[in-house]
């Protein structure tokens, strides 16, 4: 009877970091998506040069910050993006794709999601740092959809962990956390130790580290 208990509240306790772990996963491409809207509007500036960029800019303008979840607006907001996906110059077709993505994840059609992605990052037209930002967000979309596929899963993750990535620390997180959701505890330490070991990784990045091994030595 005291090993079935056991047993029970072990599960529990797995229960429970993984749903923290879903939520932390999310809260990192959360900080990433910021970092990307504050990109975005530098991009923005330096593009809009031409005529063709300074209509696209204005178009793209309207739909960049409708309110994701309301049905009504999400259809005119795709409508619109559809739109400009056809005519814009490579910058502002990248910009709203992009959205139309995160329209699309929030109607629950991840995979609708992932093909944008997946045509974001195999477009040689646009900037190389946004294709790889496509397919770190093509592997969180994976890990939340509880694919089954964690082959593909790590290999984006490990290929964008890599120096010459601009997302790498972000991947490594990431991969981490993913690892962690595994129950791959000390496959997640070695990178969190990789991680904590460079100094070139952000500060932030290690402060989040810390917490996030505090917590887990609670489970």
């Amino acid at each position: 009877m005291s090993e079935l208990l056991k047993e029970l509240e072990d599960e529990l306790k797995q229960e429970r970091l993984f749903k923290f772990l879903k939520k932390y996963a999310n809260f990192l491409i959360g900080i990433v998506v910021l970092v990307i809207v504050v990109t975005i509007t530098v991009s923005w500036r330096d593009s809009v040069k031409t005529a063709k960029a300074l209509e696209a800019s204005e178009e793209y303008r309207k739909v960049a910050f409708v309110s994701v979840g309301e049905s009504v607006e999400d259809d005119i907001a795709l409508t619109a993006l559809n739109k400009l996906i056809e005519k814009s110059p490579p910058s502002f077709q990248m910009l709203s794709l992009m959205k139309k993505a995160t329209i699309l994840q929030e109607q629950d059609k991840s995979e609708e999601a992932i093909v944008i992605y997946n045509e974001i990052a195999n477009n040689s037209s646009f900037d190389l740092a946004f294709r790889e930002l496509a397919r770190l967000f093509i592997a969180h979309r994976m890990i939340e959809d509880n694919s089954e596929d964690s082959a593909k899963i790590e290999q984006i993750l490990m290929e964008l962990s890599s120096e010459r990535h601009p997302w790498r620390f972000s991947a490594m997180e990431l991969h981490g956390l993913y690892l962690l959701e595994k129950n791959k505890k000390k496959e997640a330490s070695e990178i969190f130790k990789m991680l904590k070991a460079d100094k070139i990784t952000p500060s932030s990045t290690k402060k989040r580290i810390e917490k996030i091994e505090k917590i887990v030595r609670g489970f």
